[in-house]
């Protein structure tokens, strides 16, 4: 599910099929998320859904849209050091030049590894296949541990000894609940946005997608690829298998995915 801050859509035209995507997404990402880069802002890839012929990128800022589509070039640095020439538009004028499959006829493919099917427009989506991470915003001082831990007991109807636990980030003001039962992570955060205690104390909550990559930065010039594989295979570091390194030279930093989430 995606963030609703994130509604203004562009369409990026893709013919590399779901493998190159794979690849390239996180770099996608950061390519339009990056002024400098591409004249775009804040976004987010959701689906990764490729079989239209394109994908659709949601950017926060309306601006930040417009530039992206003013801008006339937009080409993505390949590791190789190829590039990959980017074209896009808005997603209606996709239309005439890409043929959806009628939908009883769509098989089902991924684009990141878990098979895709459509769903229709009223059914549910079982908890289970969703994010189990709820981002709490907004905590101050005065937001203790435990009045966290009723907060989030009473409305969920659940129990922090078996059912959850909560991560606390002061550096952002912060927490991170992390739901280890079967819950509807949407209908909680409806329930704990509409309460009025949650109200008074204003703070917010949104659905926290899990990632299996983080970016580096600060890593020193000339850093070996094979050094920072090591480091964040340390369990010592609190890391885990490393999938992939792909280094950022030109901006000291570095994009490592794990096998699976290790934070």
């Amino acid at each position: 599910m995606g963030d609703s801050k994130y509604l203004h859509p562009v369409a990026l035209i893709w013919s590399q099929g779901p493998e190159k995507l794979k690849k390239l997404k996180n770099k996608l990402q950061l390519y339009f998320g990056s002024k400098s880069k591409s004249d775009g802002g804040e976004c987010e890839i959701r689906d990764s859904d490729c079989i239209p012929g394109y994908i659709t990128i949601y950017f926060k800022e309306e601006k930040a849209r417009d530039r992206v589509l003013q801008r006339k070039d937009h080409e993505l640095k390949l590791p190789d050091g190829t590039t990959l020439q980017l074209e896009v538009r808005l997603p209606e004028d996709t239309q005439s030049t890409t043929t959806s499959p009628p939908p009883q006829d769509k098989p089902e493919v991924s684009c990141q590894g878990s098979p895709w099917k459509p769903t229709p427009e009223k059914e549910e989506v079982s908890p289970s296949h969703s994010s189990p991470l709820v981002l709490i915003e907004n905590i101050q001082d005065r937001h203790t541990p435990q009045m966290l831990k009723l907060l989030v007991e009473n409305i969920s109807r659940r129990s922090m000894d078996t059912d959850f636990y909560i991560e606390r980030i002061p550096e952002i003001q912060s927490a991170v609940i992390t739901f280890t039962c079967d819950i509807d992570i949407a209908d909680f955060i409806e329930k704990f946005s509409g309460s009025p205690r949650v109200k008074q104390h204003k703070l917010t909550a949104r659905s926290l997608e899990e990632t299996r990559s983080v970016r580096v930065e600060g890593i020193p010039p000339n850093t070996p690829e094979d050094m920072v594989t090591l480091y964040f295979e340390s369990a010592r570091n609190g890391g885990g298998s490393v999938e992939d390194v792909e280094m950022l030279s030109d901006e000291r930093a570095a994009l490592v995915t794990f096998h699976r989430q290790e934070f």
